[in-house]
């Protein structure tokens, strides 16, 4: 990074893969912006996560990796889903990740953390002039799923529902452990708690982009301080700014330069987090427009010309469809033995949205 930093950020992802990724190419993206970061991983998981991290080439950055303790042995399987594990890691995590903060100094501008850990929220505000940045890894429309179901605007294992800014869905459309709350009861627990502080949090980062949920986007920034990021997958197959990154970055630079900016300024400054709501168009690929399953309702304003425009090749494109599809046939076959046989039209594409099943215990 040649020259000196202009913000020192901590970047926390909750222990799962499909977490992971997303939350470590935002990583690259904000050291191409010149900060400062350093990824912390549980102490369960470090040795596994550099491993992959070195087979990506994100250790030839200046990306320092930091366990945190989390009070499980290595190799400790990421799809627990006991309540004590869960309990256990915000414990360990929430007393390592402060001590982290206490003896740093100067004291970082930010931290990054998974959605899945709104608990980390607290860390912050015990250390003033740190922001909490609560990054969610699955698009709004998930994202307004969720909250208009925790408001009570529609209950389980209703068929037909009608929700703002969004067309008309049915019980299949929803991610199964909504239409039924005891199917996965610890993952809907674990859904369900990224909003139990949302009001408070200083950043409200979406992996997404602009473009492709334009209605939903605009209903959820006027409820809170939407900024998004995305998409974060490899810059090859987006805009190749970050050279030799083929691993799994996003497109919406400017949305990521704000974020830059008021992270630096923080510790002396107001934030005025919310941004303008503007006319958006939809550029999202035809190619890809078959596994966003609800949202094929946008189908009649996209333009080839333009996504082609915005992705400049589709051969790159093709590429990480190719992966992607095998991402959902491992997901779909996941989800159907977990859950032997029963609901498996609900899982297939909110399994690719919001992530797969842990195994039933």
């Amino acid at each position: 990074m040649g020259e000196e930093a202009i913000a020192k950020v901590l970047v926390f992802s909750f222990p799962i893969q499909g977490h992971i990724n997303p939350l470590l190419q935002f990583s690259k993206r904000l050291i191409s912006k010149n900060v400062a970061v350093t990824f912390l991983t549980t102490s369960s998981t470090h040795n596994t996560i550099i491993r992959r991290a070195t087979a990506g080439g994100a250790t030839a950055l200046p990306l320092s990796f930091v366990p945190l303790d989390d009070g499980f042995e290595e190799g400790h399987p990421s799809t627990d889903s006991s309540p004590e594990y869960f309990a256990k890691l915000e414990e360990n995590v929430s007393r390592s990740l402060s001590q982290l903060i206490s003896s740093m100094e100067p004291k970082p501008n930010a931290v990054v953390y998974d959605s899945c850990s709104p608990w980390i929220l607290d860390v912050c505000r015990k250390h003033p002039g740190v922001a909490a940045a609560s990054f969610f890894t699955q698009c709004s429309t998930v994202n307004a799923i969720y909250v208009h179901f925790l408001r009570g605007e529609f209950k389980e294992f209703q068929d037909d529902i009608v929700l703002p800014a969004m067309p008309p869905l049915k019980g299949s459309d929803l991610p199964v452990f909504l239409y039924d709350n005891n199917l996965c009861r610890p993952l809907f627990e674990l859904i369900s708690s990224q909003f139990v502080n949302v009001d408070d949090i200083d950043f409200f980062l979406v992996n997404s982009f602009d473009e492709l949920e334009v209605e939903v986007l605009e209903w959820m920034k006027n409820q809170w301080p939407v900024k998004n990021i995305g998409p974060m997958i490899p810059s090859m197959y987006l805009d190749k700014r970050l050279a030799g990154d083929k691993d799994y970055g996003g497109n919406s630079d400017k949305n990521i330069d704000e974020f830059v900016a008021k992270i630096a300024r923080y510790g002396n400054e107001l934030l005025c987090a919310a941004s303008s709501p503007q006319k958006l168009i939809s550029v999202f690929s035809p190619d890809v427009k078959h596994l966003v399953g609800p949202l094929s309702y946008m189908d009649n304003s996209v333009e080839v010309a333009e996504v082609r425009q915005k992705l400049k090749t589709m051969e790159t494109v093709e590429e990480e469809l190719e992966l992607i599809h095998c991402q959902r046939a491992v997901a779909s076959e996941q989800a159907a033995a977990n859950m032997n046989g029963k609901r498996q039209s609900y899982g297939s594409v909110w399994g690719w949205l919001a992530g797969t099943l842990p195994p039933q215990t």
